[in-house]
């Protein structure tokens, strides 16, 4: 995604939540999650839907974050990412 590591950079505590489906008819594991990172300066929550298919290392991910910074504005973002290793 956009910038993900640096939105990511000075958190000290990062968890996700989620709950694998089969999806599809056995194509993959459907993951429907949530995320939360918080350090000194800034808090990071994000919504996403993860598709994964072992068979042929395939990952879909669909992300929505929100991040706060001290007094700064908060910044939005949708991340989509697809992997594919061979």
């Amino acid at each position: 995604g956009r910038g993900s590591v640096e939105e990511r950079s000075g958190v000290g505590v990062e968890a996700e939540l989620g709950y694998g489906l089969a999806a599809f008819g056995g194509f993959g594991v459907a993951t429907p999650y949530a995320r939360f990172g918080v350090g000194q300066e800034a808090h990071r929550y994000g919504l996403g839907w993860r598709l994964d298919r072992a068979a042929d290392a395939f990952a879909l991910d669909l992300e929505a974050w929100r991040r706060e910074h001290g007094t700064e504005r908060p910044g939005h973002g949708v991340a989509l990412t697809l992997g594919v290793r061979w």
